[in-house]
């Protein structure tokens, strides 16, 4: 059974930041040492370190202007979640944690929460309207 819990996030977590040291696996990726570096750094702007940080308005784009454009941001943590195991063994007999997939859906919601607050800044309702749509869309896929 897969498992999607506080646990999975953590370890999840726990593989990444273990991963972005090894330089060898970051650059079997396509991570440059500079850009391992900005992220491990953006991951321990806050303690514990947080995923948050890794997204639009987060210490990685505060401390590195180059990845305040978000198709660069979102091709290095691509490249990053390449780091991370598919998956691990769970706390109980039988769970597996999607280590990846956590990780994704994660940075996903963060990223998404951004642009929500951005649209409605703006009063961009009907840009809102078309988020909380694909949002909810892609929800119902994974689900049924």
């Amino acid at each position: 059974m897969r498992c999607y819990s506080t646990h999975a996030i953590l370890a999840a977590l726990a593989a990444l930041t273990g991963a972005l040291t090894d330089v060898k696996q970051t650059a079997a990726v396509g991570i440059a040492d500079r850009d391992a570096a900005a992220l491990s750094q953006a991951l321990h702007a806050s303690s514990p370190p947080l995923l948050r940080e890794l997204c639009a308005g987060g210490a990685l784009e505060q401390s590195d202007a180059r990845f305040a454009q978000r198709s660069r941001r979102h091709a290095l943590l691509y490249r990053a979640l390449r780091l991370v195991p598919l998956s691990a063994a769970g706390t109980q007999a039988g769970d597996t944690f999607a280590l990846r997939g956590v990780l994704l859906y994660a940075l996903s919601e963060v990223e998404r929460g951004a642009e929500y607050v951005r649209r409605a800044a703006a009063e961009q309702t009907d840009a809102i309207l078309r988020l909380v749509r694909t949002a909810h869309d892609g929800d119902r896929a994974i689900v049924h």
